[in-house]
């Protein structure tokens, strides 16, 4: 009789007992010397009860959750993985309840499925044993209880593995991030590589720890075949890393499918952005928030980008946008095979690196996006390296010609610079006649207009034309394409460089002159100047 009412004499309950809590550790429970089970054994009293004789244990979603969380057999067995936005089963399901398998778990965990599921419905449902400690919970759960009590238990045991990673090593102190891409690349170790190297991997970070992050720029990595490239992309992604299909990009639903899970994409060859129009390939690398349905939610909802964009290419002419090369960093792989052994020793490091330099770029700016572009000494030369990688036609051809003449120094413009001076805006008929050498009166308001306007458009330091004005060289109003000082000066000074000899480094990134005797120049960004933007443009 004793044995029988087992359950009732650990009942800690007042009547009416439709719905009451139960202490539902069985006898034998006691014998088991498991600490961590004995820590969360409380939890047991607060099981939902209720059925005709107020002893049944509900089969609800909330009784699963605290079971899964209570019992030694299965506690911290579901977690969810914030990162891949899923939830995971962590180790083998071996509760040792006769006709509940036992289903092993590859080491690290893998993807909740319907057969742990099945195994833990089985285990749910399956008799208490009240002589032993190899019984089930006896309660009559349903499938959608069991997976709302399972979801529920794996968020309340969430992590995220990316930052795991990042987090794994501390920052010794030692800079990387700036060179990375000069050590292993070969590429040159100036102001426009140390900010890409530096921003591309603070941007990685940024996404992981601000999911949908503003960061709108694709890694081009140009160089031969073989040379290690995407290689060199796995080894700073990880298990995270996922290189895209030829065409991927022309389906935002198969791209949602494809980068999901995914810190470090790939976009090999430039083949994912087969098939896909260049407006749509513009609003894929500018989305920060992609809305799908996955596969353990019932309902759709947005989900927030926690990846970068990363391109390898063996062509130079890879882009036939002229509108949108601001969004590609191009570099060079300048060496025949990328150390990527040194490499892998380097990189948790230069996590640590980046994850400092975010925080610390996140203290100084408390809210809103972080400055993650490029400053304007290292835009000119990533415009430079864009409009050399561009697929040229007529109108380019047109724009290269624009360019010379507006890096052409005049002896009477209204600018100064390096020593120089030069035309601070154009009617465009003027330029019209300087380009082809034909009077200004043929400049029309038909093709030849049109194909002008689209070639200034093309050219970097522009503004195309604004409001009607009066032109005191011209003596006479037209609407005017401006030249945008703080991006043409690199131009600029690599033209007189180029033409005239002149000794750029006597001037600072501003174009003025260093007085003998006012102490080293200023430096902008890392300790560089004008110089230095002229190297990395002539290194076309």
């Amino acid at each position: 009789m004793a044995d029988e009412n087992w359950m009732e004499d650990m009942l800690e309950v007042d009547a009416p007992r439709a719905v009451n809590v139960i202490d539902f550790r069985r006898p034998a429970d006691d014998l088991i010397e498991d600490d961590a089970f004995e820590d969360h054994s409380h939890l047991f009293t607060k099981l939902a009860i209720g059925g005709s004789d107020g002893k049944q244990v509900l089969g609800n979603a909330y009784n699963v959750g605290l079971i899964l969380e209570a019992d030694y057999r299965v506690r911290d067995l579901v977690a969810y993985d914030e990162f891949r936005e899923r939830p995971v089963i962590l180790r083998d399901i071996d509760t040792g309840v006769s006709c509940v398998p036992t289903v092993r778990v590859k080491a690290g965990g893998e993807p909740l499925a319907s057969h742990h599921l099945d195994a833990l419905m089985a285990f749910m449902q399956a008799p208490s044993d009240r002589r032993g400690h190899s019984g089930g919970h006896g309660c009559g759960v349903t499938k959608a209880a069991l997976e709302t009590g399972v979801s529920n238990a794996a968020r309340r045991n969430a992590f995220d593995p990316v930052k795991d990673m990042i987090e794994s090593a501390v920052w010794d102190g030692v800079s990387r991030i700036g060179g990375w891409l000069s050590r292993y690349l070969g590429c040159p170790r100036d102001i426009y590589h140390e900010e890409v190297g530096t921003k591309w991997l603070v941007g990685a970070v940024a996404r992981v720890y601000e999911p949908g992050a503003k960061f709108d720029y694709i890694l081009t990595i140009g160089g031969a075949q073989g040379a290690r490239k995407s290689t060199m992309l796995e080894i700073l992604g990880g298990e995270f890393f996922t290189a895209l299909a030829a065409g991927a990009m022309k389906d935002e639903k198969r791209l949602i499918e494809a980068t999901q899970g995914s810190w470090i994409v790939e976009i090999a060859e430039m083949a994912a952005m087969q098939g896909a129009s260049q407006s749509s390939v513009k609003n894929i690398v500018s989305t920060t928030v992609d809305r799908a349905r996955l596969a353990y939610d019932k309902l759709a909802s947005d989900h927030r980008r926690r990846f970068v964009f990363a391109a390898t290419t063996n062509e130079t002419a890879i882009l036939d946008d002229p509108t949108g090369g601001r969004r590609y960093w191009i570099v060079d792989c300048k060496v025949p095979l990328i150390d990527t052994e040194a490499l892998e020793t380097e990189v948790p490091q230069m996590w640590a690196e980046a994850l400092h330099v975010y925080r610390t770029m996140r203290a100084e700016k408390p809210a809103g996006h972080l400055p993650l572009f490029l400053s304007p000494q290292a835009s000119a030369i990533a415009e430079a390296k864009q409009a050399a990688a561009r697929a040229h036609d007529d109108i380019d051809a047109i724009a290269d010609e624009i360019r010379r003449v507006m890096e052409t120094p005049r002896l009477d413009g209204e600018e100064n610079a390096f020593g120089a001076s030069y035309y601070a805006e154009y009617a465009p008929k003027e330029i019209f006649a300087e380009v082809t050498g034909k009077p200004a009166a043929e400049y029309t308001s038909g093709k030849v207009a049109r194909d002008f306007l689209k070639a200034c458009r093309r050219v970097e330091y522009l503004a195309t034309p604004g409001e009607r004005k009066y032109i005191k060289r011209l003596k006479e109003k037209a609407k005017p394409v401006v030249v945008i000082r703080e991006k043409f000066l690199p131009h600029f000074a690599a033209r007189l460089s180029e033409i005239e000899n002149v000794d750029i480094s006597k001037y600072d990134a501003n174009g003025e002159e260093v007085r003998a005797g006012a102490g080293e120049r200023e430096e902008k960004m890392s300790g560089r100047g004008g110089s230095d933007i002229v190297d990395g443009i002539l290194e076309l």
